[in-house]
């Protein structure tokens, strides 16, 4: 039988009518006696069947236990003829685990000891010098409900499972057909097997989850094509298309959030077909080089997307190169079009990767990437290149067989020659003719399908999102669910667009007959629920998950499932320090909170830790161990090593100066690079020579990377060194140390050519093991070590992030990669700016035998990580941003704070937009002070840009410093969740911190509203600028005199209220008098919205103090110049306001718009700003927006003379505001 064929061998279960008890007087004795009897010659007992035991005499405990409860039992007792002790003993079997637990530790022990001989020899048929250690044969003994085995890196994890699952068949006489193993990728499959199968010779299911899932729907529903990514992606590119065309409702929201998500010119009055066509062309208005630099140019821009010239998207770069030979030679194909006729025995739809269609010819081509002409591979297992020509000589039989032509290709010859000129051979061998389509047509191709490259870009977010949403097991009504977790507009927007595509998708697989990898998982599933409320089930009775640390929701599901239908023990074994696929759908939670995942009344749980490991050194575990403990979420382990070695971890430094590098006349930083890496490789060579001399397959030095292309970068190229063309091949040489295979996908070395260094990501070097490690990427960077490269927050949404410290998930794949040495690691980081990690290494004193090789920039000291003067959060360095400067941002919550400086010299001096609308102020200094101010980012020295600054001092008058100034050391520590230790500053706990710091806000939020409630003096009618971003109703905010809802005005001042949100515009105005308050509402919103809009805002956002505020209008009248510099300095847009849909909207307030006009008329008409026009008198057109000429001779301050002289001027500006701003609404809307 196949595998999985004997698991649906199903059997109904009935439960049987449970018989009257009748009991004697000396039924308790009795109990006790039996429950003690069962126990005494009972293995271990989990609790499930401690229960099931205990279920005989369950009515007479309960009627026991309520006698006691009512006080009632020494009468029953004696009416019973009953021994109180022995009903205290027999109630003690069912509110006591004490005894289970006992009597199973008392087994454990017996167990090993009895079976010495055995356990020495387990293994033996796969590795005799194979010895179990006391914590692994714990595991294989025990026998709880739900097992969490913890174990560290090295701690034979692979090893423990096999030993477990040869137990079970040996000694407790479990059938194999009982015994599932799953794990996650084929090459830990085909291990297992490789161990369990075939060594250990038992004939257990070891499956992936997909394969189970796969089984599970193909003995229930009819076969279905598999369909991949692909298929996702263009489904989603059709759908956006086809809205795009008929839909304007969905067309407005795909174009709102174009200009969010991919930062586009937001061209509202341009149709949308324009639209796309302006960018495209825009782009490619210079593009004219040869087609070969043009293919090679669209390749890169298309991110290694595998996308062909005809806009599809293909399985490897391989294909893609296939795909473009055959459209450039004029050689119709279809890709992966489904075969007509089946490969015996596969669950699969067979699509070979081209159908070629070409006059009467009609072929198919399949591109065999994995292996070369001769059938190897040295990057791969046996097993998995075994399986791999087996399913190539099944498809070659399937073609002899119905009488098609089958083209073959590899992914590498042994006679050197590259792909596309096998390929051609292949062809006109074939009798395919190659006609070589006109470059004008295939620019033209290109031309089109670029077009769409925005897009494209688009679909890629969405499939992500929708590949997320369903690893999830989310179905299509949880789109209502999301969209009720999230306030931001944005978000809304996206699901809206997301929910189509998603329904759209889930469609075309239906039309199709098919199923995506997802959902091999989602209906496996939703199969074992039915089965269940038909009373059937299936024959597993143990479960065990390997790698349980990358366990995603979907995956957890379909083991609970699997369990609940087979009654079947789960255990679970993995390590959460190595939880590295967070992108991917796993959530750490599941694993770290296993017991509560899996509580159960009837289901018991333990944890097993699995301590001692083989692979490191003690030294290493322990900077290992500190390294990833900074997160103290996780599992505590004491890990320990028979072996020892002196300084584990060696930190070479490389010259990345680039003064330093032009000052010496040095080669550039990438050959420095090298240079370190050559010198590391000298050492180890000098250590042991014999390295030089290994095999293929056969390398004992790895490379780690963060990224793939991390060793490609290490191959010095034309792009990073000056006057490469201009040089010769002994120049060239000179800077090229290594050389990258693009084919092997390796690193060699000049020097030592015959030295195999093998090169992975840190994702890719799970779970393996080398003699010596080198990690090449430990610098400071966006694609540095830790990587700072962000998923949109949408993502967050579907994909648990872990929040626990910084760089949670980087921090454990650094542990990875500094535990897959058996001897050594080196790390290769620049001197002037290294990584967050190697810092840490080099500068916790905690971390002992860590040594450091060169220079570190003398800046690297304990308070390299900076904190906001603000708040006390960390400060993160970026360097993508809308203003092009690198800085330093504030990693609390945005709300919270929302700090961010380009010089964290200036202390609390932040970026703000200038009131120039077209730049930013930022922190400069004063070339002969030794102090820091805001100065527009659009200076320049000749007068011709903005000369616009803002001191300390006016900075503090309008960003008052927060309640955290006024606070002693203590309770900043407790709101930010940082120690300090002397000058050393550690990140405690980040999400502790932030709750802390919104219970802060909260308390502020009550002192401001009782701050609210009280009574200015004299009910001064405040008139001050401030600009917030309100979260809850997602616009801009502009609040003006706002001291409280109800203002008395008794000065004549009156105030003017202004906010946006994605659907209305309102406008609120105040008079002289107490109970005349006007309202216009655009929307029909009534007043107690608007007292509750107002109420909030004053509440969260209005920070200025009464004190600050009263002084400036008390302040004896100035000379119109220094009162409309000081207004000007007062209206200015925080850097802290988030845009508007993602994009920055830089409209400008009508009163700034009449400023500027009287600034500009005064400079005209050589005279003093007022007298063109006083503060009022805008004031008052502000407030009215006057339409027409007897709209403004009715304003106080307005006259005959003025109005001739500036009427027409005033009212213009007044028209194009309204018009601006009622498009805007409109657009929303």
């Amino acid at each position: 039988m196949g595998l999985f064929d004997k698991l649906f061998k199903r059997k109904r279960t009935e439960k049987e009518p449970k018989q009257p008890k009748s009991y004697s007087n000396d039924i308790v004795s009795k109990a006790i006696f039996d429950i003690n009897s069962i126990i005494t010659r009972s293995p271990f007992l989990s609790r499930k069947e401690y229960l099931d035991i205990l279920e005989s005499y369950s009515e007479l405990s309960k009627e026991l236990k309520t006698m006691k409860e009512s006080g009632m039992l020494s009468e029953y007792c004696d009416k019973k003829s009953i021994n109180p002790t022995d009903v205290e003993k027999l109630l003690a079997f069912y509110v006591d685990d004490s005894i289970r637990n006992a009597h199973n530790d008392v087994f454990t022990t017996k167990e090993i000891n009895d079976n010495k001989d055995y356990f020495a020899h387990i293994l033996e048929a796969f590795d005799p010098n194979v010895r179990l250690d006391n914590d692994q044969l714990k595991v294989v003994v025990r026998e709880e409900d739900n097992t969490l085995v913890v174990a560290g890196a090295g701690a034979g994890k692979t090893t423990t499972v096999a030993a477990k699952v040869k137990y079970l068949v040996d000694k407790r006489n479990v059938s194999p057909d009982e015994i599932l193993v799953i794990s996650f990728t084929n090459k830990a499959v085909d291990e297992l097997k490789e161990r369990i199968n075939k060594k250990l010779k038992i004939a257990c299911d070891i499956s992936t989850f997909h394969s189970v899932g796969s089984s599970i729907i193909y003995k229930n529903e009819e076969r279905k094509t598999i369909k991949e990514e692909q298929f996702l992606f263009s489904s989603i590119r059709d759908y956006l298309r086809a809205k795009i065309l008929v839909d304007k409702t969905m067309t407005n929201k795909i174009l709102l959030f174009f200009a969010s998500y991919l930062d586009l010119p937001p061209r509202f009055d341009m149709p949308l077909d324009e639209f796309f066509a302006y960018v495209s062309k825009k782009d490619f208005i210079t593009m004219r080089s040869e087609l070969q630099d043009r293919a090679k140019t669209i390749a890169e821009i298309r991110d290694e997307k595998n996308k062909t010239i005809c806009d599809e998207t293909v399985a490897s770069y391989q294909e893609m190169q296939i795909a473009n030979f055959l459209y450039i030679n004029g050689i119709d194909y279809v890709y992966e079009d489904p075969y007509k006729f089946q490969i015996k025995g596969s669950h699969k739809i067979y699509t070979p990767d081209f159908h070629l269609i070409q006059g009467n010819k009609d072929a198919y081509l399949e591109h065999f990437g994995m292996v070369s002409d001769k059938g190897t591979n040295d990057s791969r297992s046996q097993a998995e290149i075994d399986r791999y020509i087996k399913a190539i000589k099944d498809k070659v039989a399937l073609h002899k067989e119905h009488g098609t032509t089958l083209l073959k290709t590899f992914g590498a010859y042994s006679d050197g020659r590259d792909i596309i000129s096998h390929l051609e051979e292949e062809l006109i061998k074939n009798g395919f003719e190659l006609h070589k389509k006109p470059e004008e047509e295939i620019f033209q191709t290109i031309l089109t399908s670029e077009s769409n490259k925005y897009i494209n870009r688009m679909v890629f977010f969405i499939k992500d999102f929708i590949s997320a949403y369903k690893t999830n097991g989310y179905g299509p009504g949880y789109f209502k669910t999301l969209r009720s977790k999230t306030k931001n507009e944005r978000d809304k927007v996206f699901l809206d667009i997301c929910e189509g595509a998603y329904n759209n998708y889930q469609n075309d697989l239906r039309i199709n007959n098919a199923i995506d990898f997802s959902d091999m998982i989602n209906d496996s599933v939703q199969i074992i629920r039915e089965m269940q409320e038909n009373h059937e089930s299936l024959k597993y009775k143990y479960i065990i998950v390997d790698e349980y640390q990358d366990i995603s929701h979907q995956r957890y599901n379909l083991t609970k499932e699997l369990s609940k239908i087979c009654d079947a023990k789960i255990v679970a074994v993995g390590d959460d320090w190595q939880s590295i696929y967070a992108f991917s759908g796993s959530d750490i939670t599941l694993f770290t909170e296993f017991k509560k995942n899996v509580k159960n009344d009837r289901l018991g749980c333990e944890q097993l830790y699995i301590n001692n490991t083989y692979r490191n050194a003690q030294e290493l575990i322990n900077i290992a161990g500190r390294f990833i403990l900074k997160n103290n979420t996780q599992y505590v382990k004491q890990l320990k090593s028979p072996k020892n070695l002196e300084d584990p971890v060696i930190i070479y430094s490389y010259c990345d100066d680039k003064k330093k590098i032009k000052d010496q006349d040095l080669k550039n930083a990438t050959y420095q690079k090298a240079n370190a890496l050559q010198i590391i490789l000298d050492r180890l060579v000098s250590e042991n020579p014999e390295i030089l001399n290994r095999e293929k397959g056969k390398e004992t030095i790895l490379l780690i990377g963060r990224y793939n292309f991390d060793a490609e970068r290490l191959s010095v190229g034309r792009d990073k060194t000056p006057d490469y063309d201009n040089m010769t091949e002994e120049e060239r040489d000179a800077y090229n140390l290594f050389d990258y295979s693009e084919t092997e996908k390796r690193l060699i070395c000049k020097k030592y050519p015959t030295l195999r260094l093998a090169f992975m990501t840190a994702h890719s070097s799970k779970g393996l093991t080398y003699d010596n490690v080198i990690i090449i990427n430990g610098m400071n960077d966006l694609w540095g070590f830790p990587s700072k490269k962000e998923d949109d927050p949408i993502m967050d949404l579907v994909i648990k992030r872990d929040n626990s410290v910084e760089y949670a998930e980087e921090r454990r794949l650094f542990y990875v990669a500094l535990t897959r040495t058996s001897n050594r690691v080196f790390i290769l980081a620049p001197e002037t700016k290294p990584s967050e990690f190697v810092s840490e290494l080099i500068l916790d004193k905690g971390y002992k035998n860590v040594v450091v090789k060169g220079v570190f920039n003398e800046t690297l000291k304990k308070d390299h990580v900076y904190y906001c003067p603000d708040c006390g959060f960390p400060l993160k360095r970026i360097k993508g941003n809308n203003i092009g400067i690198p800085l330093y941002v504030c990693t609390n919550e945005h709300e919270l704070c929302g700090f961010m400086t380009n010089d964290i010299k200036g202390g609390r001096l932040r970026v703000l937009k200038c009131s120039c609308l077209d730049g930013y102020l930022i922190v400069k200094k004063k070339t002969e002070e030794n102090s820091f101010f805001l100065g527009c980012t659009n200076y320049k020295s000749d007068g011709t840009g903005c000369n616009e600054t803002m001191s300390i001092q006016q900075f503090n008058q309008l960003y008052p410093a927060g309640e955290i100034k006024k606070r002693s050391l203590e309770e900043v520590n407790n709101r930010t969740g940082l120690k300090y230790k002397g000058e050393e500053k550690e990140v405690i706990n980040t999400s502790k911190a932030i709750e802390r710091a919104k219970i802060l806000k909260e308390e502020e939020k009550v002192a401001a509203e009782k701050a609210k409630i009280k009574q200015a003096e004299g009910n001064t009618a405040l008139i001050y600028g401030v600009c917030k971003y309100c979260e809850k109703y997602s616009g801009y905010i502009r609040l003006f005199d706002s001291d409280e809802k109800k203002a008395f005005i008794k000065n004549g001042k009156s105030w003017h209220w202004f906010w946006i949100d994605c659907k209305k515009m309102v406008f609120c105005y105040h008079f002289a008098h107490k109970d005349e308050l006007k309202t216009i509402l655009l929307n029909g919103d009534n007043l107690t919205h608007i007292y509750e809009v107002i109420d909030d805002l004053i509440a969260n956002y209005y920070k200025a103090t009464r004190k600050s505020l009263k002084k400036d209008i008390e302040e004896p009248s100035e000379p119109e110049e220094k009162k409309s510099e000081k207004l000007k300095k007062q209206i200015i847009i925080d850097s802290s306001v988030s845009s508007f849909i993602g994009k920055r909207i830089e409209d400008t307030e009508l009163f700034q718009e009449l400023k500027e006009w009287r600034m500009a008329k005064a400079k005209e008409l050589n005279v003093f700003a007022f007298v063109v026009l006083t503060d009022n008198a805008m004031a008052q057109v502000v407030i009215n927006m006057p339409k027409t000429m007897d709209d403004l001779m009715k304003l106080h301050g307005f006259g005959k003379n003025n109005c001739a002289q500036y009427g027409e001027q005033i009212l213009e500006i007044v028209k194009k505001y309204i018009m601006r701003s009622e498009r805007f609404i409109s657009l929303l809307e």
